[in-house]
């Protein structure tokens, strides 16, 4: 059994999201670039998300003013210490 960790490191500190698959993951983290996007808009044109999930966080995080980071890992879930 597997856990995937999404953690985005911002300006208030980092948080941290624990999920049962992937794509919950990058559901979650396309939520947040959505809510945010504002901030790495350059034109009111630039001001609508892109609606393809990769693209927009691929985008916001590399043109991020106070360089936002984010990652997804997977990690097992161990039933017994060896």
């Amino acid at each position: 059994m597997k856990v995937w960790i999404l953690t985005i490191h911002n300006k208030f500190g980092v948080s941290s999201f624990a999920y049962s698959n992937e794509k919950f993951c990058i559901d979650h983290l396309y939520d947040y670039v959505r809510e945010w996007w504002y901030e790495v808009a350059f034109s009111d044109e630039d001001l609508e998300c892109p609606k393809d999930q990769t693209e927009a966080i691929k985008m916001y995080f590399n043109n991020h003013p106070d360089n936002e980071t984010a990652n997804i890992e997977e990690i097992p879930i161990l039933d017994k210490y060896e």
